[in-house]
């Protein structure tokens, strides 16, 4: 009953208090609360001091201000304050002290809500270890600030010792705190029901017995000193219902401990005096819940670390998957090995090249193995296979970047690329080249010194000064960058590179000139004579003077405008696939799977803009009698044209027409109240009606008519996400307006979500 309470106060919704007169009934409840309390835990607990043992009234208003909106504030101290007060005096009447300590309360209550409300979040999380935290400094801090104040009064006023006062009101007032404020935001969360319902309802109950029972026990046996038997089963509620389980934990030790030892029995009993023993109650309390909330945080954080860990699982099964799709669209050949020089993987491109025989590019299949192969074929020139595999072996696992021609004895060329692997292994690109080295052999046979030979390769060589400028560039710039190789000396490079693209090979280009690492490899796009960008690879090796400061810059630039432009198809069919997925292969419309996702979108930008969804399912009228009278071909024609209605329905940007399954179809309409989603859908009907498809089974009319449920909701901002209340709506209203005859319109009167 007192849980039906407390969140009966914290989900009003009522303005201030003199704004409307519902707001009474809410402000009297909080006040009578506060009045049951203040006086049943002095009447109950009150030890011959002055402050009750625990006090829960300034948890009860901090947890009630942390739910509502400051505007409501004051008048929730309002009514809290007077609460306690009459409380206190009919618990011992002494009216001014009453006043002073519940106003010392009331800013112990505001002063660690403005405290834990400062990030903006309402109700914090104890399950996380920063709110955890932020609690922890209000339980200490809180009570010892509003203790000052209470025992200056009483010790001024009173004559009370000013230490003792002191120490009774902060051990009270932290140990309300560590109580009640935990229990409630866990109750508060709605997750908490979830996770019972994982545990099991009545095994929670189990735990909560084995629990009390053995409080009854160690709270009962005289000259026993047993305290630390309540932590076995306290932990295992921690360990099974988290935060929850530590807050009805410890609050359940109170219950029964704080009786127990009041009446003298129990573990604390051979402690002489009452408030002695009352003393220590509150220490293992508020021990007991510093102790089992950050274990209940660890706890949580624990098995959301391991939830991470599963979806990042699932996402890199996902892109392996996709890794492997574009592996196989390559036109290079690729294959990659470990450290061991076991193969880790190939696409069909590099067997292809190589003309490798499947067993050989099984996973874990040694390198050596494919090397020998090669050498028995002659790939290698002549020499022992064994030796010259061994030397393949060594040159490619050397840990260095490599790039290679090769010409097989097919009359192949062959461009193959070796990269280091970080921790070891390395990768290695085939790409077919025989036409570029026909080509290259046909200039250089023209050519009539090596330096022409070097100059007219497929690459554009350059060297390039720390300054930035071109200190040489080769002949074939003209066909790879479209200028004149002298048109590009002493010109800064930077100044032909992409705006877009400057950052990143500034920044590779700087690494190399400090001399951070010895060679680079960068993709940029680079403006060419007519003014378009053609990409470019560029290889970029560090040159070094004798003395082994760097010097200059030794750049190999390959024309990658292909390659890029079949990594941008690649994209498109990628991106291509992902539509197809989310269509309906018979109208065009979206399918089940993309409103579902549109639909959970919508619904939860509704909840933050605090605007109405609108939802309109409708159903093609004695279908199956139409498919038996003229034929599943006549039936699928019937369905695309009433598709194409219920396209045209859907006129705005934010408007989705969905094949909801069979012959049903759903309009989801953002930002649309009843009355505009029930005009959308007569229009829906009458331009189904007005195609006059011919029907002869659909009496009285004979030709294909619609049936449309509406329904629209108002999510509020702290409303669960329930997006099937709002189909459950729509179909309800569906089968209303089939069973009243067919052919119109039936609307669904909800309440705004809460």
């Amino acid at each position: 009953m007192a849980l039906q309470l407390f969140r009966t106060l914290a989900s009003w919704r009522g303005g201030r208090l003199e704004a409307t007169a519902s707001a009474l009934p809410r402000l009297a409840a909080l006040a009578v609360a506060q009045v049951l309390l203040a006086w049943g835990v002095m009447a109950l607990t009150r030890e011959t001091g002055l402050v009750a043992a625990a006090w829960p009234g300034c948890a009860v208003l901090l947890v009630v201000l942390l739910e509502r909106p400051r505007q409501e504030w004051p008048e929730l101290m309002l009514a809290s304050a007077g609460g306690i007060v009459l409380g206190s005096v009919l618990a011992e009447p002494a009216i001014l002290r009453a006043v002073v300590l519940a106003v010392v309360g009331l800013g112990e209550s505001l002063g660690s809500a403005l405290w834990l409300r400062r990030g903006g979040a309402r109700r914090p999380d104890l399950a996380r270890p920063r709110s955890l935290l932020q609690f922890a400094v209000v339980l200490v801090l809180a009570p010892l600030a509003s203790g000052v104040l209470a025992a200056l009064f009483m010790a001024g006023w009173y004559g009370a010792p000013l230490a003792a006062t002191l120490r009774t009101w902060t051990m009270a007032h932290a140990l309300g705190l560590a109580l009640v404020v935990p229990l409630l935001l866990a109750l508060l969360r709605p997750d908490w029901r979830a996770r019972l319902d994982r545990v099991g309802a009545l095994r929670a109950l189990g735990y909560a017995v084995l629990l009390a029972a053995t409080c009854v026990l160690v709270f009962n046996a005289d000259g026993q000193p047993g305290l630390f038997l309540v932590f076995p089963p306290l932990l295992l509620m921690v360990w099974r219902l988290g935060a929850t389980g530590a807050a009805i934990g410890v609050v359940l030790v109170a219950v029964i401990g704080l009786p127990c030892t009041l009446a003298g029995h129990g573990a604390l009993g051979l402690v002489p005096g009452l408030a002695a023993r009352v003393q220590l109650l509150q220490i293992f309390l508020l021990v007991l819940s510093a102790t089992m909330l950050p274990v209940a945080a660890l706890l949580a954080a624990h098995r959301r670390l391991l939830a991470t860990q599963r979806h990042r699982a699932r996402e890199i099964h996902r892109q392996a998957q996709l890794l492997d799709s574009a592996l196989s669209a390559m036109e290079q050949g690729l294959a990659a090995f470990d450290a061991r020089g076991h193969l880790l993987a190939a696409n069909g491109r590099y067997a292809e090249l190589l003309d490798l025989p499947p067993a050989l590019l099984v996973r874990g299949k040694p390198y050596l193995e494919v090397a020998r192969h090669l050498a028995e074929r002659g790939e290698f020139g002549p020499g022992d296979p064994g030796v010259l595999a061994r030397e393949r072996l060594a040159f490619s696992s050397a840990g260095r970047h490599h790039r290679l021609n090769r010409m097989r004895p097919n009359g192949r060329g062959l461009e193959i690329t070796g990269r280091p692997l970080p921790g070891g292994g390395w990768v290695t690109t085939v790409s077919d080249m025989t036409e570029q080295l026909q080509r290259e052999r046909l200039l250089a046979e023209s050519e009539a010194s090596f330096r022409l030979l070097t100059e007219n390769s497929g690459d554009v060589v350059a060297r390039l000064g720390l300054d930035g400028r071109f200190r040489y560039v080769s002949p074939a710039a003209l066909r790879v960058l479209g200028w004149v190789p002298d048109a590009l000396v002493y010109r800064v490079m930077m100044d032909f590179v992409s705006v877009e693209d400057r950052a990143w090979v500034a920044s590779s280009f700087a690494a190399l000139s400090l001399g951070e690492v010895e060679e680079a490899t960068v993709t940029f796009r680079f403006q060419r004579s007519d003014e378009s960008e053609a990409w470019l690879e560029a290889h970029a090796r560090l040159g070094r003077s004798p003395e082994g400061t760097p010097q200059e810059l030794v750049l190999a630039l390959r024309d990658a405008t292909d390659r890029k432009a079949a990594e941008a198809e690649l994209l498109a069919a990628f991106e291509q696939m992902e539509a197809m997925a989310q269509t309906d292969g018979l109208t065009g419309l979206a399918n089940r799977r993309r409103f579902d996702e549109m639909l959970n979108r919508e619904y939860r930008r509704a909840m933050r803009e605090g605007s109405s969804l609108g939802l309109v399912l409708l159903d093609a009228d004695r279908f199956k009698l139409f498919n038996d009278r003229y034929g599943h071909a006549a039936g699928d024609d019937c369905l695309r044209q009433v598709a194409v209605a219920v396209a045209g329905a859907a006129r705005r940007p934010g408007d989705l027409a969905a094949r909801y399954g069979g012959e049903e179809f759903v309009l989801l309409l953002p930002n649309t109240d009843l009355n505009g989603a029930t005009e959308v859908a007569e229009r829906l009907r009458n331009e189904v009606l007005s195609a006059g498809l011919v029907h002869a089974g659909n009496p009285p009319l004979g030709i294909m008519t619609v049936s449309l449920g509406v329904a629209s909701l108002a999510p509020t901002p702290d409303a669960a996400v329930d997006t099937d209340a709002l189909l459950r709506a729509a179909d309800a209203a569906l089968y209303a307006a089939k069973a009243s005859g067919r052919n119109q319109v039936a609307t669904a009167a909800m309440a705004v979500a809460a």
